[in-house]
């Protein structure tokens, strides 16, 4: 898909990865709570899609697809928590308008519940295990390749959150110095 390739890869793992926990937690919540009854209902599948598009919805209009913030901030935590918080507010006003929505009050209640606790650590884990920055470092073209370029090359090479790609220069004696 031409489209998918303009999109950082680390910010369509985080929406799958919170796409199948959303599904996941509707199935066990709507299993556990009410029995293979609820799963038996001609519009199951429906409510699962509705209440994973609105949670990811909101999950993206929250900005939590951000990569540039680390998971671990009270920050970025009272933002998720928001979000959380605004799927929650949308979906019982779904569910208001369109009963035939409603998968039940503990259903619902234990899914986001769920879901949230679970897609929060998803993005700890990620965090843990791809590293800080969660993004590809800044790519940086230095122009001058003289003192001052070799300065501000040795500066640079020792933070992570930068890559310097390659230098330019009008004097041809300093073409392939570094």
């Amino acid at each position: 898909m031409p489209v998918l390739r303009y999109i950082p890869k680390k910010k369509l793992l985080l929406f799958f990865g919170d796409m199948i926990i959303v599904v996941l937690a509707f199935l066990t919540a709507a299993y556990l709570i009410a029995g293979p009854a609820l799963s038996g209902e001609d519009d199951f599948a429906l409510k699962a899609a509705v209440i994973t598009m609105l949670m990811l919805y909101t999950l993206y209009v929250g900005d939590l697809y951000e990569d540039t913030l680390r998971f671990r901030s009270v920050k970025y935590f009272l933002r998720f928590v928001f979000g959380v918080g605004a799927s929650v507010f949308i979906l019982a006003v779904v569910f208001f308008i369109i009963p035939e929505l409603d998968p039940g009050r503990r259903v619902f209640l234990a899914c986001v519940l769920t879901a949230g606790a679970l897609a929060y650590c998803w993005r700890l884990f990620l965090e843990w295990y791809l590293g800080y920055p969660f993004k590809r470092p800044r790519r940086i073209l230095v122009a001058g390749a003289g003192a001052s370029g070799s300065a501000l090359y040795s500066m640079v090479k020792k933070n992570p959150a930068f890559k310097v790609v390659g230098f330019v220069d009008d004097d041809p004696k300093k073409h392939g110095v570094f």
